[in-house]
């Protein structure tokens, strides 16, 4: 949560969430990062052309105090709480007062245009670093696409397996049981393979059971009848894996 970056349009300034006042520390501090310059350029200033610098916000205090509904004692030491810090730095001129956002291109880490409180080999190494993160985060995903199209087996719910056995025509509720029993102390193995369709290991299950037909009342039954052995049993499954 600490890491990475958000679009945050200059357009909030309209929304009654932003004019929603007095402004707390956060909010005041965000407030700057938006009204800093995002490039070089001018503005006239009592009626004199002045050049402005990326990453500095040319509002004076009292401005601020307004803007923030706050009093120009708080808008001070606030100010001054930031430059303490070392987030900004304040100068006082002729031309009014100068805020300048310490390592401005940091927070606007998108931006072409190296600020004035940074090297150029610190945007380069910002720039590497976003770009091995983004290598990263692609391989990643590559990674992810291709485990879920090969699929992982996930072990079947007694739930399930005794409803397909149901589904099979197979009723003994103890047939699902040794089902599981059995495929649990295997590791879901068959062979020497992980099982990959539990429902066609069912199938081949029922095939392998010897049905022994015992006449009672009149009718043929093989439920709680049947036999089979487990090795011969394995040895269809794989056959038919």
């Amino acid at each position: 949560m600490n890491n990475g970056y958000i679009s945050l349009h200059r357009s909030i300034f309209d929304n009654w969430v932003w004019k929603d006042t007095p402004f707390s520390y956060g909010q005041a501090w965000i407030d700057l990062l938006l009204l800093a310059n995002y490039e070089d350029g001018k503005m006239l200033y009592r009626d004199k052309l002045i050049e402005t610098k990326r990453g500095c916000v040319y509002r004076s205090i009292s401005w601020l105090a307004n803007r923030w509904k706050w009093s120009r004692n708080k808008t001070r030491h606030f100010l001054g709480l930031l430059e303490s810090d070392s987030m900004i730095t304040i100068e006082s001129t002729t031309q009014g007062t100068t805020i300048t956002i310490v390592k401005y291109g940091f927070f606007q880490g998108r931006g072409t245009t190296e600020s004035t409180t940074e090297s150029t080999t610190e945007s380069t190494t910002s720039e590497t670093t976003r770009g091995q993160r983004k290598d990263i985060s692609n391989k990643n995903n590559k990674d992810n696409k291709l485990n879920n199209s090969i699929g992982r087996f996930t072990p079947p719910a007694l739930a399930d397996v005794q409803s397909y056995f149901k589904e099979k025509g197979i009723s003994d509720p103890k047939e699902p049981e040794k089902f599981i029993d059995f495929y649990t102390s295997k590791g879901w193995m068959v062979g020497k393979n992980k099982m990959k369709d539990w429902k066609a290991a069912v199938r081949n299950w029922i095939k392998g059971i010897d049905k022994t037909k015992v006449k009672q009342n009149g009718f043929n039954s093989f439920e709680n009848q049947r036999s089979y052995d487990n090795d011969e049993l394995e040895r269809l499954l794989v056959a038919n894996q």
